[in-house]
C-alpha cells in the first residue's frame, strides 16, 4: 500500500512539472544575409512569451540568456511601430499588446539583440530576427 501511494505521488509530481514546461512553439526558420527569418503563427509567437524560445532552436534556455532587444512591427496599411525596448528575455506588456493587433502577412523584427553568456557574463550582439506571420 505504501509503494502505491509513493508511486502516485511521484506520478502527480512529474505530471505537474511537465504541465508547467510547455512544448516549444511550432515554426520554420531560415537564415538569410541579414540574419534569421521565422515563419510562425501569431498564437504560437504569443505562446512563446519570450525571445529566446524562438531565437534558439535547441530550446536549451539554460545556455542562452537574452539581456535586451528591441521590437519593431510593420503592419499592412498602418504606420510602423518602431523600437519597443525590452530589458530582458520576456515580451513586455507593450509588446504583447502590439502583437495582439498583428495579422497574417505583417512583419515583426527583433533587433539589437544582446545575449549574456552563461559562464562568463560577457555580452555579445546577435543577428536580427525577422518574423513573417503565417495564417493560423
Amino acid at each position: 500500500m505504501k509503494n502505491t501511494t509513493l508511486l502516485f505521488f511521484i506520478a502527480c509530481t512529474l505530471g505537474s512539472s511537465l504541465a508547467q514546461d510547455p512544448a516549444p512553439p511550432k515554426y520554420t526558420r531560415e537564415r538569410n544575409s541579414q540574419g534569421y527569418v521565422i515563419h510562425i503563427t501569431k498564437s504560437e509567437l504569443l505562446r512563446a512569451g519570450k525571445l529566446s524560445v524562438i531565437y534558439f532552436p535547441s530550446y536549451d534556455l539554460t545556455k542562452h540568456v537574452i539581456a535586451s532587444y528591441s521590437m519593431s512591427v510593420f503592419q499592412k496599411g498602418k504606420d510602423p511601430i518602431l523600437d519597443i525596448p525590452s530589458n530582458g528575455d520576456d515580451f513586455t506588456p507593450t509588446m504583447i499588446s502590439v502583437l495582439n493587433t498583428v495579422r497574417w502577412g505583417d512583419k515583426i523584427y527583433f533587433e539589437r539583440i544582446i545575449e549574456k553568456m552563461d559562464s562568463s557574463g560577457t555580452l555579445r550582439s546577435l543577428p536580427p530576427l525577422g518574423i513573417s506571420l503565417d495564417q493560423e
